[in-house]
């Protein structure tokens, strides 16, 4: 019975994915990109350090995203209040069109 359980809920996980891959290939952006924008949309504001731990993106891959969608006008980014190096990201008007 777990067996059988956990099958359906690993089939389920692989479509969802499937579907992420799917519609980023739409849009003209990986599945990185894709997570990022579902992730703050419509108007969460997250820190780096959440996106990449609750959407197992790698640090540097995230970064590179950021500072690449930033210059794009899609992000805004700003320092974390009491912090040095913390930031905190959401989506500018141009993003929220873009996801």
């Amino acid at each position: 019975m777990k067996k059988d359980l956990m099958r359906k809920y690993t089939i389920s996980i692989i479509r969802v994915e499937e579907l992420y891959s799917y519609y980023g290939m739409k849009l003209g952006i990986n599945e990185s990109e894709f997570c990022l924008l579902y992730a703050l949309y419509p108007n969460y504001i997250l820190s780096q350090k959440e996106i990449s731990v609750d959407w197992a993106i790698p640090k540097s891959t995230l970064n590179t995203i950021v500072k690449k969608y930033e210059n794009k006008g899609y992000l805004i980014v700003e320092r974390k209040e009491g912090t040095k190096r913390e930031l905190l990201i959401k989506l500018s008007k141009s993003g929220k069109k873009l996801a």
